[in-house]
Parts: C-alpha cells; sequence; structure tokens
C-alpha cells in the first residue's frame, strides 16, 4: 500500500520576503565583487574575452534582483513562474555564451582543465535549458 504524502506547507509569507532579500542582496554582493573590487580580472585563468559577457552578466543580476524585490511585495504563483522564467532564460543565455566565448586560460597553472570545464559548461546549459523548461511548464500550470 502507498503512503501518501504529507502536503507541503509552503513557508509564511514573511520568511519567503526574508528569502528574497538575501537573495536580492546576495546578487548586488556577487555583481560588485565580479564588476568593482577585487574584479573578474584578478581571477589568473580568466582572459580579456571576459567581457564580451560582462553586459549580460550584468543584465542577468539586474532581472533576478527586480524579481526578487518583487516577489517580496507579490509573489503568487503566476508572478512568480514569469519571474523564475526570466532569470532561467537569462541564465541560459549566459552560460551559452560562457560556452562559445570560452574565456579561460589554464597554460599558468602547470596543468590543463580546458576539458573539464567545457564540459561543466556543457552540463550547465543542458541543467539552464531544462530550467527554462521548467520554468515554462511552472508558469503554464499557473495560468
Amino acid at each position: 500500500m502507498a503512503m501518501a504524502h504529507p502536503a507541503r506547507r509552503r513557508p509564511s509569507k514573511a520568511a519567503r520576503s526574508v528569502g528574497y532579500a538575501f537573495a536580492a542582496a546576495g546578487n548586488i554582493v556577487f555583481w560588485l565583487l565580479v564588476m568593482v573590487w577585487p574584479g573578474w580580472e584578478v581571477v589568473p585563468f580568466l582572459t580579456q574575452d571576459v567581457t564580451q559577457l560582462l553586459g549580460l552578466f550584468g543584465f542577468s543580476v539586474l532581472v533576478s534582483v527586480v524579481a526578487n524585490l518583487a516577489w517580496i511585495v507579490h509573489d503568487g504563483p503566476g508572478f512568480k513562474a514569469l519571474g523564475e522564467l526570466a532569470i532561467a532564460a537569462i541564465g541560459f543565455a549566459l552560460a551559452w555564451r560562457v560556452l562559445v566565448v570560452f574565456p579561460f586560460d589554464f597554460a599558468g597553472l602547470g596543468y590543463d582543465l580546458t576539458v573539464l570545464v567545457r564540459v561543466v559548461v556543457v552540463i550547465g546549459v543542458v541543467g539552464s535549458a531544462i530550467g527554462v523548461i521548467a520554468a515554462l511548464v511552472r508558469l503554464a500550470r499557473a495560468l
């Protein structure tokens, strides 16, 4: 006989709002670390090609921050699913650009991680694509 799973209770609005605020703040801190100080330039295996990704990176952070702040005000299923879809789609675009640009050079490390990192980025692209599909399904269900 199959056991019924207990219904998961959604956290309180206050708890969700705190989570959204922390997510927004975390994204802002990450943006500052990459764009301001210490900056992406301190990472020894990143090449100047990273500059081709910074605009899309900044846009993805902005969309995530705006979505999380908007969810503090209202996080109904349809509205939240729409924000999740936007975040997932931009994340997919960024992952794809990282794969295309591949701004990594591991020559100075003494060992070559190119194949491993390329595989990890491909996994990220596939995972992002799945995330977009999942977000589309959540949005369709919410509507």
